[in-house]
Order: C-alpha cells, then sequence, then structure tokens
C-alpha cells in the first residue's frame, strides 16, 4: 500500500494514469506534480498502479 508523499502511478480514470506525489486529504487524494508550473490534482479516490521505488539515469 502507497503511503502519503509516495510517487505513485495512479489511475485517474478508466484508460489514464499518471506519476505523482500522493496525498490522502479528507473525503479526497491529491496528486501533487513534482513540477511547481502544474498545480495538483484532486480526486475523490485513485487506483494505485504501483509506487516507484527508484529512477534510472544515464548521463553521456
Amino acid at each position: 500500500m502507497a503511503a502519503d508523499g509516495d510517487i505513485v502511478v495512479a489511475q485517474v480514470e478508466e484508460n489514464e494514469v499518471t506519476l505523482k506525489q500522493l496525498f490522502r486529504e479528507a473525503g479526497r487524494v491529491r496528486l501533487q506534480p513534482a513540477n511547481k508550473a502544474y498545480k495538483p490534482m484532486y480526486y475523490p479516490a485513485v487506483n494505485v498502479q504501483g509506487v516507484l521505488v527508484g529512477v534510472l539515469r544515464r548521463v553521456h
């Protein structure tokens, strides 16, 4: 199960998923983007498909 603050793959609609930081609030879920230029997304509930555990980057 994902904890508040985890970065998750969240299914927000039948055919739509997003990678955002998860926060459970009173009666809703807030999905917070890493990019401060974007506003958070609010939903009554989401289906968490997975939790990000690491990032691999290749630098040339």
